[in-house]
């Protein structure tokens, strides 16, 4: 994808939940994937995230929206497959309906550590899956400021973007009010 000779690059990265089929609810099973031999590579793109009931696929660099979607669908096959292979069920959504925050487990790592103990309670109670989107400008030092520009019309958008990020205002089973 090209932007007035600037050579546009995308990326996707998305959050599953991973999801007990007999009970519906979250399942701190990402260990057991890690577990699974082999099946975490640099190449396959998937990796665990700060609730051992998620895990995180990443997309391969793309040049447009055509291979963003080729990625998506690739990504979400082999997730699926691999709970699959383990008796576990895949969910993409911004949050669960009903889990409860407090039976989560954390995955280990400093990373995972310095957050929590940055964030504390707001970080025990971040219920969240996120789906990520990157665009990738290149770095040629021509381009700042047209970049600028570009950073600066985005904020045009972003109510709309906000709008359509909106977060289900359930949780714990229970109607927040609450919508982002």
């Amino acid at each position: 994808m090209m932007i007035e000779g600037i050579d546009l690059t995308l990326g996707v990265e998305e959050e599953y939940q991973i999801i007990n089929p007999e009970t519906r609810d979250l399942d701190s099973y990402v260990r057991q994937f890690l577990e699974d031999g082999g099946q975490f590579t640099p190449d396959n793109s998937l990796k665990p995230e700060l609730m051992q009931s998620q895990i995180e696929a990443g997309s391969s660099v793309c040049s447009n929206v055509h291979d963003v979607r080729s990625e998506i669908i690739r990504m979400r096959r082999q997730v699926r497959n691999l709970a699959a292979e383990h008796g576990m069920a895949i969910a993409s959504a911004g949050t669960h309906p009903f889990a409860d925050w407090s039976k989560q487990t954390f995955s280990a790592g400093e990373r995972y550590a310095r957050f929590l103990n940055d964030m504390a309670g707001v970080a025990d109670q971040l219920l969240i899956f996120g789906l990520h989107i990157h665009v990738g400008f290149g770095k040629d030092p021509e381009n700042r400021d047209l970049l600028i520009e570009i950073g600066s019309q985005l904020r045009y958008f972003l109510p709309h973007i906000l709008a359509v990020s909106t977060s289900s205002p359930f949780w714990q089973g229970r109607n927040t009010g609450l919508k982002s």
